[in-house]
């Protein structure tokens, strides 16, 4: 009988400490979750209070005359007007400006004394040397001579002398490249027996002219040759250059 008392003393001391276990287990466990639920709550009555701010907001707002914004807005309207204009016209002034200047400032002299450097026609079909982005590498000498040529091809295409394209220049003096002249220089060479020959020692003409199988010192008729000595341009004569 004692047996078995303490068989049941001891069961219910098991199970109180059993009880007692899950409980704690139970609080442990569903502490983060109960957390999450008063945190819901909490933002839940926040909502609540900020939709009923701002509906009281809005009632105000909407009970507000109309009266009272208009003569701000018709302001702000009026502000706004002037300051796009006074915008406007001040950006018309500086572009204005800005373009006279520019203007001015694009007249180029030549380094050599030669005064401005002409305008150039529109239709003109070869390079602007003093433009070109390698002109300014050049030694002086050729920067001068390359400048001579130009203005004077240039002053041939304005005056409507257009039969030409390119040039170089010899002793001094431009050759303007016309699609259907040979410049030559002849020499002549002794022979044995006394006699002397002609010889083209010298000749100048553009790429585009096609001079194979060519005697240029009996030339046909489509193709003219010039002495070379006597003709080209003088720069500073042709251009009133001194």
């Amino acid at each position: 009988m004692v047996r078995d008392n303490k068989w049941i003393i001891g069961a219910i001391a098991f199970i109180i400490i059993f009880a007692g276990a899950c409980y704690l287990w139970y609080q442990h466990d569903t502490a983060p979750y109960r957390q999450e639920a008063a945190n819901a709550k909490q933002l839940l009555r926040q909502s609540e209070i900020e939709k009923s701010e701002k509906s009281k907001v809005v009632k105000r707002t909407a009970d507000a005359p109309v009266e009272s914004t208009t003569p701000t807005a018709e302001k702000q309207g009026t502000e706004t007007t002037a300051e796009v204009k006074n915008n406007t016209e001040a950006a018309e002034q500086q572009s204005e400006t800005p373009s006279e200047n520019v203007a001015e400032s694009e007249v180029r002299v030549s380094p050599f004394g030669f005064g401005p450097f002409p305008e150039v026609p529109e239709d003109y079909p070869s390079v602007i040397v003093w433009l070109q982005s390698d002109y300014e590498e050049l030694p002086s000498h050729a920067q001068k001579n390359l400048e001579l040529m130009s203005r004077v091809l240039i002053k041939l295409w304005a005056s409507g002398e257009k039969g030409f394209r390119g040039a170089s220049t010899y002793n001094g003096k431009v050759y303007p490249y016309y699609y259907n002249t040979v410049y030559i220089k002849v020499s002549e060479y002794e022979l044995p027996d006394g006699t002397k020959s002609q010889y083209i020692s010298r000749r100048k003409s553009g790429p585009h002219v096609n001079t194979d199988g060519v005697d240029l010192l009996n030339p046909p008729s489509h193709l003219r040759v010039l002495d070379l000595d006597s003709s080209g341009i003088d720069p500073y004569q042709y251009l009133n250059l001194r």
